[in-house]
């Protein structure tokens, strides 16, 4: 494993490059940010701080299958280690990339501001479409994205 020490991202994989994406993730952070700042009263600079200690791990994630729901997982925040985790998939296709990375990041500050509170995985998935969180994060990203 590689540490990129100049953005403080790790990487599973070793063949990608997010150097080149660091004006990308900038800017995400800074919407994202943007948008807490005005919806939930934060300073921006506060909860881009935060932002940035978030690591980002890259890795392939796996697809999910139940009776109500296939999909594939494109990122994930774990709430323990307070870390975001995107599929490598996203990295061949920028705004899915930037979606996806928008998402986990409103998750992230969703954590932060005592919003996002863990989940039994299984109703988690079952109720994934009507969650208020993801509902939200999926709202921002397509902010984000334009």
């Amino acid at each position: 494993m590689r540490i990129l020490q100049d953005l403080n991202y790790k990487l599973y994989e070793n063949k990608v490059e997010l150097n080149s994406l660091h004006k990308t993730i900038e800017y995400i952070k800074d919407k994202v940010a943007e948008y807490f700042s005005k919806a939930y009263n934060y300073s921006k600079n506060e909860l881009k701080k935060y932002l940035s200690r978030i690591p980002i791990y890259v890795a392939r994630l796996p697809y999910i299958l139940t009776d109500k729901f296939i999909g594939k997982v494109l990122g994930a925040y774990d709430l323990a280690k307070k870390e975001i985790k995107i599929d490598s998939s996203t990295l061949y296709n920028l705004p899915i990339f930037v979606k996806t990375l928008a998402e986990e990041y409103v998750h992230a500050l969703q954590h932060y501001i005592g919003k996002l509170k863990p989940k039994d995985p299984r109703e988690y998935i079952t109720n994934y479409l009507k969650d208020e969180n993801e509902k939200e994060a999926k709202e921002v990203a397509n902010k984000v994205l334009k």
